[in-house]
């Protein structure tokens, strides 16, 4: 990696800051870091370098530990296809707190011809002392990370043997206090915590108390105080479950340790009297059941692990409502039932939200039935060849990238706005916009990261002869007697997802290799035990007679 005078460099300025108060503030240390760089880039221009800025890649608010970065995937990309031929960093840690993970860069560097600056430790990396000092320096960096963790660690330990609120989601009912590590009853939330208790009791069921809250006008507090996560606004059985079960009610701590979880007396103000929590802990005990066993008067509903929505995605549960004859069975969105439970009136945003599961069921196990009973194994593979050539996802990615291309164009845009801004002018609207159009980038730039993932890791199909060799199994699983079990194990041995349209239901065949070989000796094994409980009851059967 000797430098050479007519070398052209393309520097590529690499940022980062570990905590989401560093990257919320727009004149903290991402904005810092990034103008020493230019700065350090202008300094070489002036001193005759050749020298421009390739690109600014930012990681805001994520942890040195591992190379699981969105804008550091994004940097060592530009690397390998010779964009980027100069890494700079405000010090060493910014890259990387990992020996390991420093030493495999370090090296990728190096195959590529790619230097390494970092302003706070200045090497000279082209001679064998340099290198040396370079990766002592990356081992203090990860001691540095590991004995900060240790501290943080024994520290949090310490305070939640006290009783004292460590940080995180602040439970409805209470409010931070003005001292540290304490939490005050808020009144007004602390009734509807009771009035909740009270109604669960009262009503017998999650789902019943829900709906009596609900329409009795109580909610609850969209933004969680001490985190950024936000609750529906209303009470659903999710959110009512997680309110009768937190021991925070009653004034007591529980925390985590490597031996398991461990409960001290909080040092907070209980809400709810323990004879009561300790009651509505027995209800919900009693009122909790295992998966009911097949019986002719409930319906089996073999496609629950394997149906989707294809509009929006979600995976589809299996319901049944009462008709005048009989229940009529049929599956619905799973997580929008659930945080809708609590509301009279539900809203549906996907057509059609329940689906006939007779049908649907029926339209599924003739077309499983055709594929065992034909000779389409090789049909399958060859389309599931055909789609893995045409690069499904590149279409996305592309735009995608269109998508960051202008989030850019609008960043420098409020960048050049700021920048002639008077004095007198208050800045924070733009602040606010450029921090919005961040996170949407950072969105972005996560999901191309996962699809490009996804294209990669898409695996590759099994052969015909040994996928006719599974569906082989699968047939003398089906001749040696078809129930509701074997029936479901065939179906989700075969298809991977199912989606339904409002116009067509669609089929997803898992052809993977892996997937083959596995669900090939499970139902090799299903078939084994089947056959010998056959022959089990046929010997039985004769002794009998005889």
């Amino acid at each position: 990696m000797n430098e050479s005078i007519s070398t052209h460099f393309k520097c590529a300025l690499y940022v980062r800051v570990s905590t989401e108060e560093q990257a919320e503030n727009p004149e903290g240390s991402i904005r810092n870091q990034e103008e020493r760089l230019r700065q350090t880039v202008r300094y070489q221009q002036d001193m005759g370098k050749s020298s421009d800025i390739a690109g600014v890649y930012v990681d805001a608010g994520l942890s040195a530990k591992d190379m699981n970065r969105p804008a550091l995937q994004r940097l060592l990309k530009a690397v390998e296809v010779g964009d980027v031929n100069l890494v700079m960093v405000t010090e060493l840690s910014r890259l990387s707190r990992s020996t390991k993970d420093f030493e495999g860069m370090w090296e990728f560097f190096k195959s590529k011809g790619c230097e390494f600056h970092s302003l706070r430790e200045n090497f000279d990396t082209t001679t064998a002392a340099g290198e040396l000092m370079l990766k002592s320096f990356a081992n203090f960096a990860e001691f540095e990370r590991k004995q900060t963790a240790e501290r943080i660690s024994a520290s949090f330990k310490v305070r939640a043997e006290r009783g004292l609120y460590n940080g995180g989601n602040v439970p409805f009912g209470y409010s931070l206090s003005a001292t540290p590590g304490r939490l005050d009853v808020n009144p007004e939330e602390a009734e509807v915590v009771r009035i909740a208790y009270k109604a669960f009791l009262r009503e017998g069921t999650l789902s019943s108390a829900c709906l009596w809250l609900n329409a009795n006008g109580y909610t609850l507090r969209k933004k969680m105080e001490g985190s950024g996560w936000m609750r529906a606004g209303h009470f659903n059985v999710d959110t009512l479950h997680k309110i009768l079960t937190n021991k925070a009610y009653i004034g007591i701590k529980v925390y985590t340790t490597k031996s398991g979880k461990k409960e001290a007396k909080a040092v907070w103000q209980a809400i709810i009297d323990e004879v009561t929590f300790v009651e509505v802990k027995e209800r919900l005990s009693k009122n909790h059941c295992a998966k009911k066993p097949e019986s002719a008067s409930r319906f089996p509903f073999v496609l629950t692990e394997v149906i989707y929505c294809g509009v929006c995605g979600e995976k589809l549960c299996g319901k049944s409502a009462h008709g005048k004859t009989k229940k009529h069975p049929y599956y619905e969105h799973s997580r929008r039932t659930k945080i809708q439970s609590g509301l009279a009136e539900k809203i549906y945003n996907c057509d059609p939200h329940r689906i006939p599961a007779e049908k649907a069921e029926e339209m599924v196990w003739q077309d499983i039935e055709q594929l065992l009973s034909g000779n389409l194994a090789q049909k399958l593979i060859s389309s599931v060849m055909t789609k893995r050539n045409k690069n499904q996802f590149s279409s996305e990615i592309e735009r995608l990238k269109n998508k960051t291309y202008s989030i850019n164009a609008q960043t420098d845009a409020l960048t050049l706005r700021l920048a002639e801004l008077p004095r007198e002018v208050s800045a924070a609207p733009i602040y606010k916009q450029m921090e919005k159009l961040g996170i949407e980038k950072r969105n972005l730039e996560e999901r191309i990261l996962k699809l490009k993932d996804e294209e990669l890791d898409k695996e590759v199909p099994t052969d015909a002869i040994t996928y006719e060799k599974f569906l082989d199994i699968l047939r003398d699983l089906k001749a040696s007697g078809i129930t509701t079990a074997k029936k479901q194990k065939i179906i989700t041995s075969l298809v991977e997802r199912i989606e339904i349209f409002p116009d067509r239901l669609e089929i997803h065949y898992g052809l993977g290799i892996s997937r083959v070989k596995r669900e090939l000796a499970i139902a090799s094994s299903l078939l084994n035990k089947s056959l010998v409980e056959s022959s089990t009851s046929l010997t039985s059967g004769g002794t009998n007679r005889t």
